[in-house]
C-alpha cells in the first residue's frame, strides 16, 4: 500500500472545491485541483440564484441528486458557521396567481416534495403570505411556502472552500485544462495515471482523477473511456437591482413551475441586491453566455407578473450562466468508473442545484474513495476560515476599531459598494494567489455596484500592481489574454 496517495481533481467549481476541502481532512493524500479559468468559480458556480434548495422541488426520479442534496442540507449551519459564509433559511415561496395554481398546482408540489423526502411544506393563504412578502402581487391567492430552503451567496461559499481547502494543504493550479488522460496500470494495487495539461504543455502523475468539469465533464469522462453521456448547456439569465430596493423581497419568491423547469425567481441576496431571473433555454455551445434580448424579456415579465412594480430603471446589471445539463440522463452521474478497476471518480451532470449539492458530493466522494483505500485523519486539519471584515456593513463603533486597527480602513476605493483599501489588500492576499480583477470583485464586491468598475477599476490596478510588483500591463480581467491596459502613454512625473 502506498503512503501517500495522488489525487487530481479537474475543476475548482462548487463541486471540485467542495471536493477538495473534504478530502484535505486526510492527511495520506496529495490532492491538485486543475482549473482551465484564472480563479475558482469562474464558471457555473458564479452564474446562478444562490437558492439553496432543500429538495422539495426536485425529481423524485433522480435518486442521487436527491442523495447530495440531503446529505449537504443538514450540514448547512455547520459548514457555513465554519467558514464564515453568510448563510439564512429564509424560505422559498411559489405563489399561485389563479385559482387552478392555487388548488390544483400547489397540492401538485406538495405531493412531489414529499415524494422527495421534504414534509415540512405548507400551503398558505393570501394573508399569511401578504404578511411575509407584502409587496408581491396583490392578486396572490396564496403560495406553497417551503421552510427548509436557503440562500447564501455561491460564489463566497466557493471561495471559502478553495481557501480553506488551500490551507490545508491542497494546491491548485490555474489556466490548466485536463486535455488528456493516459492510464497506466501498474504493478501495484493501484493504477496510474498520466494527467496532459494544456495540450502537452505539462504532465501530472496521479493515483486517482476525479473529474467535476462541469459543462466540460462529459469531454473529461471520455478520455477516461467513460462515454454514453453528453453535457448539454441550459442558460439562464439574470437581471440584478440596485440594492436600494432590497427592502420590497424578503427571501425567495417564485411563481409556479413552467413546463420545463422550476421557473424565475425575484431573490433578495446575500449581498443586498435584488436578482430576477433565470430563464432556461437548452443549447449546443458551451461558450454562448452572453445575454439575449429575448430571452432577457422573458425573465422580467415572469418576475414581474409576481411583483407588478418591478421597473427595468431599477436595474444594475444584467449577465448569464450556463449549468451542465445532460442530455440523456436526468440524474446527477457520481460513481466509481464502470468497469470496477479503473481509479476514476466521475462528479458529472450537475446542473442547476449543484451548489446545493457540493457539499454532499464532497461527503460522498471521500466515502467512495475509503472503498479503495484506508484514509487517515489529519489531526492538524483546520476547518475554519475567516472572511474579509466588512467595512460597509460595520456599525460607526466597528468602523471607528477598523480604522484604530488599520488606517487602510479609512480609505474608500469602492464607492458604490464602501469597499475599502484594507479589504482590497487582503483579497489580493487571498491564500489561492489569484490577482485578476474578477477575482478581486469576487472576494471584495468591488466592481459590482452601480457604477460597474467606472471609479475603482484604476485604483483597483495600482494596488494589485503595488501588491504584487505586476506592471500594470499585466494586469487582467481574469486571465491571460484578458489585458485590460495595451500600452504605457504618459509617463508619471519623475520617472
Amino acid at each position: 500500500m502506498k503512503d501517500i496517495y495522488k489525487i487530481i481533481v479537474a475543476g475548482g467549481g462548487a463541486a471540485g472545491c467542495a471536493i477538495a476541502r473534504e478530502l484535505s481532512r486526510y492527511v495520506n493524500l496529495d490532492i491538485t485541483v486543475l482549473e482551465r479559468e484564472d480563479d475558482v468559480c469562474s464558471g457555473t458556480s458564479k452564474a446562478n440564484n444562490s437558492h439553496i434548495v432543500c429538495g422539495a422541488d426536485l425529481d423524485p426520479s433522480c435518486p442521487v441528486e436527491i442523495e447530495m442534496i440531503r446529505r449537504s442540507n443538514r450540514r448547512w449551519e455547520e459548514i457555513t458557521a465554519e467558514l464564515d459564509v453568510e448563510y439564512t433559511r429564509c424560505g422559498s415561496f411559489n405563489v399561485a396567481l389563479t385559482d387552478d395554481e392555487f388548488t390544483r398546482v400547489l397540492p401538485d408540489l406538495k405531493k412531489k416534495a414529499e415524494s422527495c423526502g421534504v414534509f415540512t411544506t405548507r400551503i398558505i393563504g393570501r394573508d399569511e403570505l401578504l404578511s411575509k412578502e407584502p409587496h408581491v402581487n396583490p392578486a396572490a391567492k396564496g403560495a406553497l411556502f417551503v421552510p427548509e430552503d436557503g440562500s447564501l451567496l455561491s460564489y463566497y461559499l466557493v471561495l471559502a472552500l478553495a481557501e480553506n481547502a488551500a490551507v490545508n494543504g491542497v494546491k491548485f493550479l490555474f489556466e490548466s485544462e485536463v486535455t488528456n488522460l493516459i492510464h497506466s496500470p501498474s504493478a501495484a494495487a493501484v493504477s496510474a495515471w498520466q494527467v496532459e495539461i494544456n495540450g502537452g504543455e505539462k504532465y501530472l502523475d496521479a493515483d486517482f482523477v476525479i473529474n467535476s468539469a462541469g459543462l466540460y465533464s462529459d469531454k473529461v469522462s471520455k478520455m477516461a473511456h467513460w462515454d454514453g453521456f453528453e453535457i448539454k448547456p441550459r442558460k439562464g439569465e439574470f437581471w440584478v437591482l440596485d440594492k436600494k430596493y432590497s427592502g420590497l423581497v424578503n427571501s425567495i419568491v417564485y411563481g409556479c413551475p413552467q413546463p420545463d423547469y422550476r421557473g424565475t425567481t425575484v431573490v433578495k441576496t446575500r449581498d443586498g441586491n435584488l436578482m430576477v431571473g433565470p430563464t432556461a433555454r437548452d443549447l449546443r455551445d458551451k461558450e454562448e453566455k452572453g445575454t439575449t434580448p429575448d430571452g432577457m424579456e422573458k425573465g422580467w415579465e415572469a418576475g414581474k407578473r409576481v411583483f407588478p412594480w418591478l421597473d427595468k430603471s431599477m436595474t444594475i446589471h444584467q449577465y448569464a450562466g450556463l449549468r451542465a445539463r445532460c442530455a440523456t440522463n436526468n440524474d446527477y452521474i457520481i460513481g466509481w468508473h464502470p468497469d470496477g478497476s479503473t481509479p476514476f471518480l466521475n462528479a458529472a451532470a450537475i446542473r442547476s442545484t449543484g451548489i446545493t449539492g457540493s457539499i454532499g458530493i464532497g461527503e460522498y466522494m471521500a466515502d467512495l474513495l475509503k472503498e479503495r483505500i484506508t484514509l487517515a485523519r489529519n489531526p492538524g486539519f483546520n476547518p475554519v476560515r475567516r472572511k474579509i471584515r466588512r467595512f460597509e456593513t460595520a456599525n460607526l463603533e466597528e468602523r471607528t476599531a477598523l480604522v484604530r486597527e488599520d488606517p487602510d480602513y479609512g480609505e474608500i476605493i469602492c464607492r458604490c459598494q464602501t469597499v475599502t483599501r484594507a479589504e482590497i489588500i487582503q483579497a489580493v492576499r487571498n491564500p489561492l494567489g489569484v490577482v485578476s480583477l474578477d477575482a478581486i470583485k469576487r472576494r471584495t464586491k468591488t466592481q459590482m455596484g452601480r457604477c460597474q468598475g467606472g471609479f475603482c477599476t484604476p485604483r483597483l490596478v495600482r494596488i494589485i500592481c503595488e501588491e504584487t510588483g505586476l506592471s500594470p500591463l499585466d494586469v487582467t480581467r481574469r486571465g491571460k489574454g484578458t489585458e485590460i491596459l495595451k500600452r504605457v502613454t504618459k509617463k508619471e512625473a519623475g520617472k
